[in-house]
C-alpha cells in the first residue's frame, strides 16, 4: 500500500468523524455555523480528491 493511500484512508475516516459531530453537536446552529460546517467538509472533500489524483499518477508513473 502506498503512503498516501494511508492519509487517504485517515482523511476518510475524519470525514465521518466530522460530518457525525456536525449532525449530533452542532457547534452553532445560526446560517453562519451552518456555511463554516459545510465549508470545512467541502475542503476535506477537496483534499480527497486531490489525495485520490495523486494515488492514480503514482500508479500510472509505475506502470510505465
Amino acid at each position: 500500500m502506498h503512503e498516501l493511500e494511508v492519509y487517504l484512508r485517515k482523511l476518510k475516516g475524519m470525514q465521518m468523524e466530522y460530518a457525525d459531530a456536525a449532525l449530533r453537536r452542532p457547534k452553532d446552529k445560526s446560517e453562519f455555523g451552518y456555511g463554516e460546517a459545510c465549508g470545512t467538509y467541502q475542503g476535506l472533500l477537496l483534499a480527497e480528491q486531490l489525495l485520490t489524483q495523486a494515488i492514480e499518477e503514482v500508479a500510472d508513473d509505475k506502470s510505465k
